[in-house]
């Protein structure tokens, strides 16, 4: 701590002394301290060389104007503009993480950098500097004062249940506001953000508030090329105000936000989900780890700036991927296997990534057609190499450059999904979020036979994957996804009692109803995953048992199934299908690993070490295994 404060308390005397023989107010023939514009200083006759003009010309195109009021002003104030180049001190007090690749910038710009101390010798500082920042990263531009004005009406008929938390943010920026943040100020802003004891460091987080409200010129100019530094908060602090007047003016219209997620909801999802979450207002994406989960949907505020559109539509997103797990029943791991899991994995994100892409586009909504036809030829190059199954780095390469960068994949699914609601109808998409998305792929094959005019031979599949799609929608029978999926639906809003009373009921009812289906088998394992949906995981176990015998790939199976019920912490669980595993597998060193980890988890670690001998008995070779018992010896 006492490290921590002593380069504090020095950076914050050097660049103090600094700025006292810096701020003599050079004579720029110009008042940057006031709210000038471009047209003045263009236009105004300040004996401009035609260098300085040209210059100050793409300025004018690139650079947000209160951005240039802020930069210009900073620049005024030193004693020199040369003195620009030491922005490459501040690095020292950023985090170690960004330190080095932001000095390596400035180095790389003002290397050899010395200009007249003029006007133009400012606007050429300033040239630097504009080549210097990011323009990806968030600035003056994502704050154009705007109105929340969304223009929409209430449609539907229902309410969300969706909370607006402003607490976070606006302690932040109080914060951000004071001349000194005390560690007493970081401990209470952990707990705010629930930031679990010994994930972070007090000292360090003190001195980067700190380093983040510093508002001499040179922390200033440092905070606008870097506005991500100082753990996100360095261009918080320059955008205070402006972010403090969109959080006020969404506190004012929270029901528009709300009526406009709603409308956008029930494009597809049915009015009976229950939507209840809060969306919480952050600040600082990098100060602590992301902890919200659950119900609380985190908004970096300041990453939007007063764009409240994609604000909605973020937050819609988010409700999106909630709505569809409650008319979802996820048993698609168990039907599918081999290729056929990466196959679904990736026509998963394709329907998912371009469902969300209609109802709420966060990028660009209207794709050129050229793109879109490399899209789908790069998606149909992607199932060849799966089907072949050879160069999986080729595969791997071929799927993130799908599902990331620019999302070909979810471009592709919006283009289906604009297809099968035009021509097949919003039925069609409804469904396919229970059947899941080898429905939505059908549909869409069937909507391009349909209507083969508009939807042109490249934006098809080769007729061996429409067999695939075929084979792959045949294993989920649509009846009885849709019974148990309702009964999902029906029991979301009861008490536990009543819940309780309900779901008994209800299986016993389908069990008799669907005693001798020929889907029984599938049938358990829908009751399994239903009842492990809502909370029920001893009697999920039971079902997930009845079902085992007939799960093709049993031991993927029950890995799956293990590490379902360890991430919800139901060891108990976990225990019994993991001796299912040693008892199906007893020659598998992973079967002794899997359950050496359940008992770890449960504290036993004695038990934990006999598993982990029987594996090593297995293959003595087990890195992780030997890993795991020397951590447990050594504990």
């Amino acid at each position: 701590m006492l490290k921590h404060l002593k380069i504090l308390i020095a950076a914050v005397f050097i660049f103090a002394s600094a700025n006292k023989s810096l701020i003599s107010q050079p004579k720029y023939n110009f008042d940057f301290q006031k709210e000038w514009d471009w047209v003045e200083l263009r236009y105004g006759g300040y004996g401009l060389n035609a260098d300085a003009n040209e210059i100050l010309d793409k300025l004018m195109l690139s650079m947000n104007i209160g951005d240039a009021r802020i930069l210009f002003k900073a620049l005024s104030i030193l004693d020199s503009v040369n003195y620009v180049k030491k922005i490459s001190e501040i690095t020292e007090y950023d985090s170690p993480e960004v330190k080095d690749i932001y000095r390596l910038k400035i180095d790389s710009i003002f290397s050899d950098f010395y200009v007249q101390n003029t006007l133009s010798g400012l606007l050429y500082a300033a040239e630097k500097i504009d080549a210097l920042k990011s323009k990806d990263e968030f600035g003056g531009k994502f704050f154009t004062d705007r109105e929340l004005h969304l223009n929409i009406a209430d449609t539907t008929g229902m309410r969300i249940d969706v909370q607006f938390d402003y607490n976070k943010a606006n302690t932040m920026l109080d914060l951000l506001d004071k001349s000194f943040v005390t560690e007493n100020d970081i401990t209470y802003l952990a707990e705010l953000y629930e930031a679990p004891f010994g994930t972070y460091n007090p000292d360090s987080i003190t001195a980067y508030l700190n380093h983040a409200i510093n508002s001499s010129p040179l922390y200033i100019i440092y905070k606008m090329v870097f506005p991500l530094s100082f753990k996100d908060l360095g261009g918080v602090y320059l955008y205070k105000d402006k972010i403090r007047s969109v959080l006020d003016k969404i506190s004012g219209k929270e029901e528009i936000l709300r009526i406009d997620i709603q409308n956008r909801l029930f494009v597809f999802l049915p009015k009976y989900i229950d939507y209840t979450s809060d969306v919480v207002f952050i600040l600082g994406k990098n100060l602590f780890s992301d902890k919200a989960n659950g119900n609380k949907i985190p908004v970096n505020i300041e990453f939007y700036g007063d764009n409240y559109e994609q604000i909605t539509k973020f937050i819609t997103r988010r409700l999106f991927r909630q709505g569809r797990e409650q008319v979802s029943l996820n048993i698609f791991q168990h039907l599918y296997t081999g290729s056929d899991s990466l196959l679904f994995t990736v026509m998963n994100s394709v329907q998912e990534g371009g469902m969300l892409n209609y109802i709420a586009p966060l990028s660009i909504e209207n794709r050129p057609s050229t793109l879109l036809e490399k899209d789908f030829m790069h998606f149909r190059r992607t199932v060849k190499e799966i089907e072949k199954g050879k160069d999986k780095k080729l595969i791997d390469t071929l799927i993130s450059n799908g599902m990331f960068g620019n999302s070909l994949f979810h471009t592709m699914g919006t283009q289906m999904t604009f297809s099968i609601e035009k021509v097949v109808g919003k039925k069609a998409l409804k469904n396919s979020l229970m059947l899941g998305p080898a429905s939505f792929f059908k549909s869409y094959v069937e909507a391009y036979y349909e209507d083969k005019k508009n939807i042109r031979e490249i934006f098809r599949f080769t007729p061996d994957f429409e067999k695939k799609i075929d084979f792959m929608n045949d294993k989920v029978p649509e009846y009885l996804f849709s019974e148990i999926v309702d009964i999902k639906a029906k029991s979301g809003k009861l008490t536990d009692t009543a819940k309780e009373n309900f779901i008994n009921s209800e299986v016993q009812r389908v069990m008799k109803k669907f005693s001798a289906d020929r889907n029984s088998d599938i049938l358990y394992l829908l009751l399994s995953r239903l009842l492990f949906d809502i909370g029920y995981y001893e009697q999920s176990v039971v079902y997930f048992q009845k079902v085992l015998p007939s799960l093709r790939d049993k031991q993927r199976s029950l890995k799956l199934e293990i590490y379902d019920h360890i991430n919800k912490s139901r060891y108990s669980t976990a225990l019994i299908i993991s001796n299912e595993y040693i008892k199906l597998f007893p020659n598998s060193e992973d079967s002794y690993l899997t359950r050496a980890d359940i008992y770890y988890n449960m504290n036993d670690f004695e038990n934990a070490k006999i598993d982990l001998e029987k594996s090593l008995n297995i293959n003595p070779y087990n890195e992780k295994a030997a890993a795991f018992l020397s951590k447990l010896n050594n504990e």
